[in-house]
C-alpha cells in the first residue's frame, strides 16, 4: 500500500504502542527450557571467536549467551529493558545495559562493536523495525564482525499453529529464506541460514523418538528447530 509516495509494509502502528512490560508478560518464562537454549547457544558462540571488539546481546533475557561469552574469554555486554531479565543478569554478575535495543543501537558509533547476538527478538518486530535492526547492526559492526539472529521456525507446524501465538507480543515469523535475502541486501557476506538441531526435538529420549515419528508422518512439518541466520560484515 502506498501512502504519500511511500511504500508501507505491514500494518499501521497505533499511536501509542504498548511496551512488553505494559502487556504484563514475563518473556523469560516463554524460554522455559534453559538447558535446551544453553546447548543451542553453546554452539553459536563459535561465530564470535576472535571477534574484533565486544559482542552485544540485544534482548539478552536471562543472560545465557553473556555467560557463555564470558567463559570463552570474549568481551561482552547485554541490552534489555525488561526488569526480570535485568535482575537475572545482574544476579549472574553479567554486564547489562537497561535500554531499548533501538535506542542503544542509535547511540553506538559506526564500526564500534565486534559482534551482535539477537535471540528471539525479531519476531516481536514489525517489518520496518526488523529492517532497522538489521541495518543498524550492520552499521555498528566492525569489519569481520558477525550478526547472529535466532527466531522461531514457521516450518514447524506446532509452532506455526499454536506455540508462536501464546506470546501476545509476537508479530510475525521471519523465515530463513527471508532473512537470507535481507542480510545479503543490507551488505552482509558469508550469510548462512539453518535450523538449530537442539530445539528440534528436545532432550528426553521418548520425546525425541515420538517427535521423529511425527516428523515422518507429517512430511517434515513438525519438530523443526529454530531458524538461525548468520551474516558477517
Amino acid at each position: 500500500m502506498a501512502v504519500n509516495g511511500r511504500c508501507v509494509v505491514g500494518i499501521e502502528r497505533v499511536r501509542e504502542k504498548p511496551s512488553f512490560n505494559e502487556l504484563g508478560i514475563d518473556l523469560c518464562r516463554y524460554r522455559a527450557d534453559e538447558a535446551l537454549f544453553l546447548k543451542q547457544q553453546t554452539e553459536l558462540v563459535k561465530y564470535f571467536k576472535n571477534a574484533p571488539g565486544p559482542v552485544v546481546d540485544l534482548g539478552c533475557g536471562r543472560g545465557t549467551m553473556l555467560q557463555l561469552l564470558t567463559s570463552n574469554g570474549i568481551a561482552n555486554y547485554g541490552v534489555d529493558s525488561f526488569p526480570p531479565a535485568l535482575e537475572a543478569c545482574r544476579e549472574r554478575e553479567s554486564k547489562v545495559v537497561d535500554s531499548d535495543i533501538f535506542s542503544h543501537l542509535t547511540e553506538l558509533e559506526d564500526s564500534s562493536v565486534g559482534g551482535i547476538f539477537c535471540s528471539h527478538v525479531i519476531e516481536h518486530l514489525h517489518p520496518p523495525e526488523a529492517l532497522q535492526l538489521i541495518r543498524e547492526s550492520y552499521r555498528v559492526l566492525r569489519s569481520g564482525g558477525a550478526l547472529v539472529l535466532v527466531t522461531p521456525n514457521p516450518k514447524n507446524l506446532l509452532m506455526l499453529t499454536e506455540v508462536f501465538w501464546l506470546d501476545l507480543t509476537h508479530v510475525r515469523f521471519y523465515p530463513a529464506r527471508l532473512l537470507d535475502g535481507i542480510l545479503q541486501q543490507v551488505g552482509f557476506t558469508a550469510v548462512n541460514c539453518f535450523e538449530d538441531k537442539h530445539t528440534a526435538y528436545g532432550r528426553a529420549l521418548h520425546r525425541r523418538v515420538g517427535a521423529f515419528v511425527r516428523h515422518l508422518w507429517l512430511w517434515g512439518f513438525t519438530n523443526r528447530g529454530d531458524v538461525v541466520a548468520v551474516g558477517r560484515k
